[in-house]
């Protein structure tokens, strides 16, 4: 994680393409601020409405170039994780982690849910990359497996 946060910091898109399979689901998340008038223009928007975009690794990887030429700065801070893991047939591993994220002209906070593949210990790979507004639930993370119980 530390790695990966640091690829933001430094812009290494090189990187983050190397760690996203080349299937992976990605979706991002993004909290939708109002604009001045536009309950008038397009109804009321509450305070925690989000836009959710499923994405392509291509599609996800041209918008992290434009998000890095148009920012001076990217920091991404995490906190609070839970490693998950489905069963000891494989190599598997969900990892929901808390993220603060601050751009020159833009931040948020959210959690990222990982689903990683350690089949190359040297080489995993992002199968499964998630934003969402609030942790997940206990309900889900049971749908998914939850921990090992072996």
């Amino acid at each position: 994680m530390e790695n990966y946060k640091t690829a933001f910091a430094l812009k290494r898109l090189d990187y983050i393409e190397s760690i996203f399979d080349n299937d992976a689901l990605i979706i991002v998340g993004k909290k939708l601020v109002k604009a001045e008038n536009i309950d008038a223009q397009y109804g009321k928007l509450k305070d925690t409405d989000f836009q959710y975009i499923k994405k392509s690794k291509k599609e996800y990887m041209e918008s992290l170039k434009n998000n890095f030429s148009n920012n001076e700065f990217i920091n991404i801070q995490f906190d609070r994780n839970d490693v998950l893991k489905r069963d000891n047939s494989t190599p598997v591993y969900g990892i929901q982690i808390e993220q603060n994220y601050f751009s020159s002209n833009y931040s948020d906070f959210g959690y990222l849910f990982l689903l990683i593949d350690f089949s190359d210990s040297l080489k995993p790979k992002i199968m499964v990359r998630i934003w969402y507004p609030e942790k997940m639930s206990q309900d889900i993370i049971d749908d998914w497996g939850g921990r090992d119980k072996n």
